[in-house]
């Protein structure tokens, strides 16, 4: 249907997206006009990213809206902005950050265009942050950068850690979805033991102190804490068990072994 309608724009789920490429990859198709592929919902894997490039070519454009099903479309891309950032619909949605209780900085959103069922400041579960800089594109709109959801954040060594990091890593590195792993897990002192897990034909020691130094980016106490030897962080070969999967089908993030 795509080359029959040469088709320009795909407005999918990213989890819609993995069949309609196996379909691609296995029957060698191209999509010659497509140019843009538009995602909202969930955020897009790497390295399916990766795979579409592979298969349709380095010209595809990648853009994705910001919603919840609470309150709807929150924002939207153009071309001048990052990847987790997004110009507000400013006529529909009012969005504030508020530090909650934790200490931590949370996206609410106060609908404004349902009258019969108002949403008026609800928890969206993500962490975010405002750009305060004026876009590229022109646009008034203030934008938003998401740092990742509230319940991907966990407690290492004492100081949280966002899992978010996980993917940041697997995008440098190129990673595809089994040849890596992280989980966490207490050695018989009580310290934590952050283990990264990377395919065999990845290993070598830049890959080692590469995949180590992202992680740790950005969070100078996890990175003292390990230099200290309160948290200790090591790779090793992935082995089969070490991939696991949420019940939804997604691949987790990082595996927290500890009672």
């Amino acid at each position: 249907m795509a080359i029959r309608y040469k088709c320009t724009v795909l407005l999918v789920m990213p989890s819609d997206l993995a069949p309609f490429l196996s379909h691609i990859e296995t029957s060698k198709k191209k999509i010659p006009t497509l140019r843009l592929i538009l995602t909202g919902g969930e955020a897009m894997p790497a390295e399916l990213k990766c795979r579409f490039l592979s298969a349709l070519g380095p010209t595809i454009a990648f853009r994705s809206t910001f919603q919840t099903s609470d309150a709807g479309t929150l924002g939207f891309q153009c071309p001048d902005l990052d990847e987790g950032e997004y110009h507000v619909h400013e006529e529909l949605q009012y969005p504030e950050i508020i530090r909650d209780e934790d200490g931590d900085d949370v996206l609410v959103t106060t609908n404004l265009d349902r009258y019969l069922i108002p949403v008026v400041r609800t928890k969206t579960g993500d962490l975010a942050q405002w750009t305060n800089t004026a876009c590229r594109c022109g646009r008034k709109n203030r934008v938003l950068r998401l740092l990742g959801r509230k319940s991907s954040l966990l407690k290492i060594g004492g100081e949280k850690f966002n899992a978010n990091s996980v993917n940041q890593m697997a995008s440098a590195m190129n990673f595809s979805r089994d040849e890596f792993a992280v989980r966490v897990s207490r050695d018989p002192t009580g310290a934590d033991v952050v283990t990264i897990c990377i395919a065999r034909n990845r290993m070598n020691r830049e890959m080692h102190q590469g995949a180590i130094e992202i992680l740790t980016a950005g969070n100078e106490k996890i990175a003292k804490q390990i230099a200290d030897g309160v948290v200790i962080m090591k790779v090793v070969e992935l082995r089969p068990e070490d991939i696991q999967y949420s019940i939804t089908g997604k691949k987790k993030d990082i595996i927290d072994q500890r009672e």
